[in-house]
């Protein structure tokens, strides 16, 4: 981190989001980005840490050396579903909530459900979104009963999903 970093991260470290951005690059290497935006809604670059590769302890690695410049962890950090590196942000960043952004939930509805559902995919995204935009528990649980008996193909992802629900 540079020093404009270190500033960046004290005053803005409450609520960031982390991406990694992998096999784009002709070493394969992973680029983990950490970005706040301000109240200007510019983006702002906290820090950012090639890995080489997307292990647990790549990830760890990178954690731990945020600790050791600046000892400041978020408060809530939003990032891909990536289980590595909530495993890696639970055990590091023990005071940290973290929360899976919309974005890559749906490219993964898409990547996983899409020729599994086939012309049913659309109707079925529409009623998944009304089951993740519900707030009130039990509205949820119906919405997602009824995903799993109206679309049947999409039981094992959606079992997968349900188990990280809360993030």
């Amino acid at each position: 981190m540079i020093s404009a970093q270190v500033e960046n991260w004290i005053k803005y470290s409450n609520c960031i989001l982390n991406n990694v951005i992998h096999k784009t690059n002709r070493y394969s290497i992973a680029l983990s980005l950490f970005i706040r935006f301000d109240n200007d809604h510019h983006n702002i670059l906290l820090t950012q840490a090639f890995l080489v590769n997307e292990s647990f302890e790549s990830h760890k690695w990178m954690l731990f050396q945020i600790i050791e410049t600046i000892n400041i962890q978020p408060s809530v950090i939003l990032i891909d579903a990536n289980l590595t590196v909530d495993i890696t942000i639970s055990q590091v960043f023990q005071f940290t909530y973290y929360i899976y952004y919309a974005f890559h939930i749906t490219q993964n509805l898409y990547k996983n459900l899409r020729k599994v559902l086939g012309e049913d995919y659309q109707r079925f995204l529409n009623e998944f979104y009304k089951c993740h935009n519900s707030i009130v528990k039990e509205i949820f649980q119906q919405h997602f009963d009824k995903l799993i008996i109206d679309h049947p193909n999409s039981k094992n992802y959606l079992e997968f999903l349900y188990k990280i629900k809360t993030s």
